[in-house]
Formats: structure tokens, C-alpha cells, sequence
């Protein structure tokens, strides 16, 4: 497994690009927060590779997002969609959905991360980190840095970011 890491500054401050860097501390790509027609505001991101190449995952808008979420998620070619499965989404983060005729599965672990599966097997993890807002993702040799799926694997932590601030909106709420 290959290690990436970014420091988490959007939610806590008025910075747009977030860099990513692999383990060697050389940059390959950025992250912004970005709103489209279509998502929800403020619930959109854009990860940028070194080439260029520009991949979108938002939340989709939804009459009752409590029971269940969607998100899309735009890559070279086209717009895939994802979806948690009607409630699920108070007990855990989950998605789903088929990105290039094969089944993705993102769910949380129990380090309190996240992690990627095609068709059953996991090829990624990501991490909050134990210092200042780093978060670290552990990613398969193969998926390569330059592709969509990389990309989801990049953008996956912001959604779980929202889902839990979300969550924890219920929780009070309930309380």
C-alpha cells in the first residue's frame, strides 16, 4: 500500500485548495470545495490531479436525507452515482454503486475511517491522524495515482466529514 496525506483546513477556515502529497512529501493534486447545479451547496469537492484532470463528488439534494443519501461522483468520462442504503445512514457511512461495471463499496472502519472495496476487496483506507487535522490514506498499488478511481478514494473523506456533522445535528437533536 502507498500512503497519501492532506491537512484538513477547509471546515475550520477560509482556505479554498487543500494539497495532497504522497509519502514523500511531492505534491499530486489539490482538493477544493466547489458547488454545482444539482448537489447540495457547500456539499460538493474537486480533486485536481498533477495533470490536470479534474474529478467532482457531491450530495446529491433529497427529500429525506436522513434515511438515505446519493451522491454523485464525476470522473473522465461521465457521472456515476452512489447510494447509502435506506437506513443504514443512522447506524454507519455507506455507499455504494457501480463505477465501470464493477460494484464500489466506501464504508467506515473501526478506526474511525473509511475504506474503499471493489467487488469485495478492500483496496483503500483513509485515516484521521493523530495530529492536526492529517488525515492519511493507505491506497493499493493497484490503483494508480492518475485515474477516477484514485479520485473517489481522495474526495470519500469529505462526505463522511458532512455524514458526520449531519449525525451529530440528529444526535443533539434527540437528545
Amino acid at each position: 500500500m502507498r500512503e497519501y496525506l492532506f491537512k484538513d483546513s477547509i471546515f475550520l477556515s477560509n482556505l479554498t485548495t487543500i494539497t495532497v502529497e504522497n509519502s514523500e512529501g511531492k505534491q499530486i493534486g489539490s482538493i477544493q470545495q466547489e458547488d454545482r447545479r444539482g448537489y447540495k451547496d457547500k456539499e460538493g469537492f474537486t480533486y485536481r490531479n498533477a495533470e490536470g484532470r479534474s474529478y467532482y463528488l457531491g450530495k446529491k439534494p433529497s427529500r429525506f436525507p436522513i434515511l438515505s443519501a446519493s451522491y454523485g461522483f464525476t470522473g473522465e468520462k461521465r457521472t456515476y452515482y452512489l447510494k447509502s442504503k435506506t437506513g443504514t445512514s443512522f447506524l454507519y457511512f455507506r455507499m455504494e454503486g457501480k463505477i465501470d461495471k464493477r460494484l464500489v463499496v466506501i464504508e467506515e472502519n473501526w478506526r474511525e475511517g473509511l475504506d474503499l472495496s471493489i467487488k469485495g476487496r478492500k483496496l483503500a483506507s483513509f485515516y484521521p491522524g493523530t495530529t492536526f487535522f492529517k488525515v492519511t490514506y493507505e491506497v493499493s498499488e493497484e490503483i494508480e495515482e492518475n485515474t477516477s478511481m484514485f479520485a473517489l478514494i481522495i474526495l470519500m473523506y469529505f462526505m463522511h466529514k458532512i455524514y458526520q456533522k449531519e449525525n451529530k445535528m440528529l444526535e443533539e437533536i434527540f437528545q
